[in-house]
């Protein structure tokens, strides 16, 4: 008699699925680190263009894209114990 042969869940495999994004997650949350660099350098040098970048920064659509990013940022942190 043949066995029987259940689908694996996509839950089983949750760290198939999830490396890659924490992959990503670990690209944004670099990307971060090295524009608040770029931003804090500026502040050294150029005080008022410094507020200009952050004032376009909270004006813009670029505000939900930081939030996006500081959640990704966030997973790549929270998530590195699990990565393999």
């Amino acid at each position: 008699m043949p066995e029987l042969i259940l689908p694996t869940l996509p839950l089983a495999l949750i760290e198939l699925w999830l490396t890659p994004l924490w992959l990503l997650s670990l690209g944004v949350a670099t990307g971060l680190v090295v524009a608040l660099v770029l931003l804090g350098l500026l502040w050294i040098v150029n005080r008022k263009g410094a507020e200009q970048v952050t004032t376009a920064i909270r004006e813009s659509v670029l505000m939900p894209a930081l939030y996006l990013g500081g959640a990704m940022a966030a997973f790549a942190v929270f998530g590195a114990a699990q990565m393999p």
